[in-house]
């Protein structure tokens, strides 16, 4: 019970995370603006609407959906996903892969969770990615309760070197290492996660 936990926590996580990795609104020339409310209009009067869609909003709306805001919205879960600075790497079966989306949330005791609880996750661009969850809340060496990478589950280990963060749980730093081996479930191959690297800040 305690593991689809902690899988339906880690894949909402995910699920939330990668649909937040929304492509911005297209940006017109300036002069070209499409209106919202009157479309079609002249160079000089490009529209009428209310959000002309010129290069000085990107997209309109609440949220606008621009480069700073990549997603907005309430996600299911209750995790708000994040982008993180920083980085996050590892081996797959020993070729290199860096994320270029990643995020975390820390769970300590008062939230509910009595061993507390420490998630990771990555992905490239919008596609599937990796994340895993160990039960702990402060710094130190734990198992990966479970570890997803692609369509692959498995189990391993994490060291955390820093945790600092709020009381929200996603405010702050990260840092560690990780590795683990999933099982690919629709092939039955073994995949090797190893020098996993993240140093996250959110």
């Amino acid at each position: 019970m305690k593991k689809l936990y902690y899988f339906t926590i880690i894949i909402l996580f995910l699920t939330s995370a990668i649909s937040s990795c929304k492509l911005d609104a297209p940006v017109y020339p300036d002069g070209t603006g499409v209106g919202t409310t009157a479309p079609g209009g002249t160079t000089t009067t490009p529209g009428g609407g209310s959000t002309p869609g010129g290069t000085t909003n990107p997209g309109g709306g609440s949220p606008p959906g621009g480069t700073t805001n990549p997603g907005g919205g309430s996600p299911p879960g209750g995790i708000t996903p994040t982008k993180s600075a920083g980085t996050l790497s590892y081996n797959y079966d020993g070729v290199k892969k860096t994320c270029t989306f990643s995020g975390f949330q820390v769970i300590t005791p008062d939230m509910g969770v009595t061993d507390g609880n420490i998630q990771v996750l990555g992905s490239f661009g919008g596609t599937t990615g990796i994340s895993f969850s160990c039960s702990g809340y402060q710094a130190g060496t734990y198992k990966i309760d479970i570890g997803v990478e692609g369509f692959s589950l498995g189990e391993g280990t994490a060291t955390f070197t820093t945790v600092s963060v709020d009381k929200t749980g996603v405010k702050g730093s990260l840092k560690g290492t990780f590795s683990f081996d999933a099982t690919d479930f629709t092939t039955g191959d073994v995949h090797h996660i190893t020098n996993g690297v993240f140093d996250l800040k959110q």
